[in-house]
């Protein structure tokens, strides 16, 4: 029998036309006022919202506190790991580190670093897991791969609780209550449970802007752009979520449609991809909201956010340390304040899959402090190139990385050479049976998602070189930008 959850989903998703429908023109299925009461009463007792307030009072201890307390965290942590983790037995008795060897944070240059690939032969092998844990309820969630390959990352219940509690704090320091009417522009996937409630409310909603099975015709073109615009006019949000480079090209299109859409966001958040300040700016402007940055990955979300107080990234010490790891060419030896390098973060609440001392992959600058917390005044992490396709239609970035989770792939890489001609190189492993066979199947299936008109290259190797830096660059575009820029007019 399934799940009862399951069963849930599968009639959600039914009548899921219906549904959104209803939310879009009524303001949710009970109507705006009867919606609002009864999500506020639903929200109150919630775990996640309990533990946010008390989190919020972290936010009054001295610097002295939030050191004792990472102190504290990290020596329970590294001592866990070392005996209940097979995969930190291993790798710290391979660097001649044990627990004993860290008593302050004076220390934390002893403890080797975790990199991704360190992380992804532990999962493979199946020594990431504590053994306390062992046969307990989780949560999976996996990378989209910007190191070049998906990884899964394991939550217990109650950390997975803590993750959102986290991110409703994020929100609370701007201004961003439980219930504020959100849309978010992402792929074409069910409803999380985070959102579910404010979801049947009527006070969240999702717009499908990447639909990864049909690449040409999920692309955003002007039609889409404008229905999108009507859409959320209706919806009314205060807040827009969702991909960068979807709210940077809704943003364009709507800089040339005011006179046609009425608008009324107060906030814009981002995510999955980086963007030059400028577009920020830009985005401000044209839609007269502020932007919030929330900073943070599948491996660690919300280690640090805005707020209205400061424009640098104040870091989330009560749940995670950060320290910065010096760039090659530079001369300095440890991890300085003020300085920029490879952010290295350690998670003071996971238990269930230890992350101590594990390698990002971002470059981030530290800030000034900010009630007592450090700060980050940059973050340079994934950034990827949007697709132009013939008659103006765009593909997002993000599209690619679930098109091209195959067991076989290790990773890949996106060029386009022209409005019509793409070239994607693949990095294969032992999996691959055949290259023949999996060239032309490839081929095939691209070939149905984005259309003849594209000319299509791929090009199977064992090896892809690396781009500059540690964040892999999946798709790149050799448009000029005055020509893409010609195509949204």
């Amino acid at each position: 029998m399934k799940p009862v959850r399951a069963i849930i989903q599968q009639q959600l998703q039914r009548y899921m036309p219906f549904i959104e429908h209803t939310i879009i023109h009524r303001h949710g299925l009970l109507g705006e006022k009867l919606g609002k009461r009864v999500y506020g009463r639903l929200f109150a007792n919630q775990d996640q919202n309990v533990i946010a307030h008390e989190l919020c009072r972290h936010l009054n201890w001295s610097r002295q506190e939030i050191e004792a307390y990472q102190t504290q965290r990290l020596r329970t942590l590294i001592t866990h790991a070392y005996y209940q983790v097979p995969f930190y037995r291993q790798f710290y008795d391979a660097h001649q580190f044990c627990p004993e060897m860290f008593n302050s944070l004076d220390d934390i240059s002893k403890v080797p670093v975790v990199q991704k690939s360190d992380l992804q032969r532990a999962i493979r092998e199946q020594k990431i897991i504590s053994k306390r844990h062992h046969g307990k309820p989780y949560v999976m969630c996996e990378t989209t791969g910007s190191t070049g390959t998906p990884t899964q990352v394991y939550f217990s219940l109650e950390e997975d609780t803590y993750k959102q509690a986290l991110s409703l704090r994020s929100l609370m320091l701007n201004d961003i209550t439980p219930g504020t009417k959100t849309a978010l522009l992402w792929r074409n996937k069910p409803v999380d449970r985070m959102f579910l409630q404010s979801f049947l409310c009527g006070h969240f909603m999702r717009f499908s802007v990447a639909d990864t099975l049909h690449l040409s015709q999920a692309a955003l073109h002007h039609e889409k752009l404008n229905a999108l615009l009507h859409q959320l006019e209706l919806f009314s949000p205060h807040i827009l979520r969702g991909y960068s480079q979807a709210i940077y090209l809704l943003a364009k299109h709507y800089a040339k449609q005011k006179h046609r859409f009425n608008l009324k966001i107060q906030k814009i958040i981002g995510a999955a991809e980086y963007l030059p300040p400028g577009h920020w700016d830009f985005i401000s402007d044209v839609f007269g909201a502020e932007i919030v940055h929330l900073y943070g990955g599948t491996e660690a979300s919300n280690i640090a956010c805005s707020t209205k107080e400061s424009k640098d990234m104040m870091l989330f010490e009560d749940a995670y340390h950060i320290d910065l790891l010096p760039l090659p060419n530079t001369q300095e030896t440890g991890a300085v304040e003020s300085s920029t390098g490879r952010v290295i973060v350690s998670n003071l609440y996971c238990e269930y899959m230890p992350l101590i001392r594990y390698d990002l992959g971002d470059i981030a600058t530290f800030g000034s402090s900010f009630l007592g917390f450090k700060t980050l005044s940059q973050v340079k992490g994934r950034s990827n190139d949007v697709i132009t396709l013939p008659r103006a239609r765009f593909v997002l970035a993000d599209a690619w990385y679930h098109w091209f989770k195959m067991p076989w792939i290790n990773r890949f890489r996106v060029t386009q050479q022209d409005f019509d001609h793409l070239i994607i190189d693949i990095e294969t492993n032992d999996m691959i049976s055949s290259e023949t066979e999996a060239h032309d199947l490839l081929l095939k299936k691209m070939s149905q998602a984005l259309g003849s008109d594209i000319r299509i290259e791929i090009r199977l190797s064992k090896h892809l070189t690396q781009n500059q830096g540690s964040k892999w660059k999946h798709v790149i575009s050799m448009v000029p930008d005055i020509e893409k820029n010609r195509s949204l007019s």
